[in-house]
This record gives structure tokens, sequence and C-alpha cells, in this order.
């Protein structure tokens, strides 16, 4: 079992992550390793590079390029926010399960 400070840690990094998803021109860009390429649905897959048990997911713009993130944890993974389209929700547990 995980400790409150782990993860009260985990929250801060995913808080973290949505700011600079928030300010895209101040994140740094990710490199070609940590992006996957688009699937059919042209939706990205990265993890966090200051949170590697962190990722996010972000459809392709007919999904309104809706991001939801993801938190790995020691008995499974937490999928946070919805996609606005089953489809991309799909494409998200799918394309998260060939990134791990």
């Amino acid at each position: 079992m995980r400790s409150p400070r782990s993860l009260v840690f985990a929250l801060g990094s995913l808080l973290g992550a949505c700011a600079t998803a928030a300010r895209p021109s101040e994140a740094p860009a990710p490199s070609s390793a940590e992006v996957a390429p688009p699937a059919r649905e042209g939706g990205t897959v990265e993890r966090l590079p200051h949170a590697p048990r962190v990722g996010r997911y972000v459809s392709s713009k007919w999904g309104f390029s809706t991001v939801s993130y993801w938190i790995e944890g020691p008995e499974g993974v937490v999928v946070i926010d919805t996609q606005f389209l089953p489809s991309a929700a799909a494409e998200l547990v799918e394309r998260r399960r060939g990134d791990g």
C-alpha cells in the first residue's frame, strides 16, 4: 500500500502536468521516443518526462483534442477524465496497453 506522501506526490505531478498542458508553449517538446505514432483515430500517447508513471492521451481533432491522463499504480492504472467520443476512449485504453 502506498503512503499518503507518495499519493500527494503523484497528484502533485498530475496537477503539474495539467498546468503544463494548459501552457503548451512553455512545455518542452517530447522526444520521438516518448510519443507513439498516431493510430487510426490520430490520437497521441505520451509519458510525462518528469513523472514516468503518469501519461497523457490527446484525441484527434475529430474528438475535439480531448486530453485524458493516467497514473500507473502497483495494482493497476487509473484514468482521469473521459473522452468525448467512446471510440477515442477505446483507443486510449488500447494505446495505453501497447505503451506499457
